[in-house]
């Protein structure tokens, strides 16, 4: 019974990579890992999700660095500075002073900072990167989720920006499923395995291989959203 579950949770594939990244890191003390990405490109929609005043108690704008702590957000320490630093546009939907959610968008190429890959989608500047998709469970069931797309969808038309691009785990069917109910389709894929300070990546986009041997060394995936 276990077994079917995990199918229907992460599919063929991505139940293979959550078994060897468990592998893997319960055999190297977790300094070895597995990665499989998914590239999704998603046509910037042109009419909004939801009515205008819907969820009316849930504002969502653009934020800055300081207007709310970084500790809010739940990530790493330091990942929400350097975001800030790099450019990337945060989208948070706010009840009163609550974060009920929020998402990142980048103009150009993104560093990731969970492995040594950059982004770059093409072809610039008619494309972005949105990444880091989050909604509190308690808001979950209402219309956080389209609200904030509303709010992305409008700032991407704003600088004629027609697709964004994405990576999802090989194990996240539930965000393959929300991507594709967004209209999004799969471009490509890269699988990443990272020990120690090695690093391999193998992607069906360009450089499609790249080996690396110190913390310095970075891929520069370039994933076209057009295809």
């Amino acid at each position: 019974m276990r077994v079917l579950r995990d199918l229907r949770t992460f599919g063929i594939l991505g139940l293979a990579f959550y078994w060897l990244e468990r592998t893997f890191a319960r055999a190297f003390a977790d300094r070895v890992h597995l990665q499989g990405l998914w590239f999704y490109s998603q046509p910037v929609a042109s009419e909004p999700l939801v009515g205008l005043g819907a969820d009316g108690a849930i504002q969502v704008k653009q934020i800055f660095l300081g207007d709310l702590p970084v500790e809010t957000f739940g990530r790493p320490p330091g990942a929400i500075e350097e975001r800030f630093q790099d450019g990337s546009v945060c989208l948070a939907a706010l009840r009163g002073e609550e974060l009920a959610g929020f998402m990142w968008l980048k103009f150009g190429a993104l560093r990731e900072r969970l492995f040594r890959c950059t982004f770059e989608p093409e072809p610039q500047p008619s494309v972005a990167w949105d990444y880091d998709f989050f909604v509190a469970p308690k808001f979950r069931l209402g219309r956080t989720f389209a609200r904030l797309w509303d709010e992305a969808n409008r700032k991407l038309r704003d600088k004629g920006v027609h697709h964004t691009g994405s990576w999802v785990a090989f194990t996240n069917r539930a965000s393959v499923r929300a991507h594709e109910r967004l209209g999004a389709r799969c471009v490509g894929w890269a699988v990443v395995l990272t020990a120690w300070q090695f690093q391999l990546v193998a992607a069906s986009v360009r450089p499609y291989f790249h080996v690396s041997f110190c913390n310095d060394g970075y891929c520069r995936l370039r994933i076209p959203l057009n295809r």
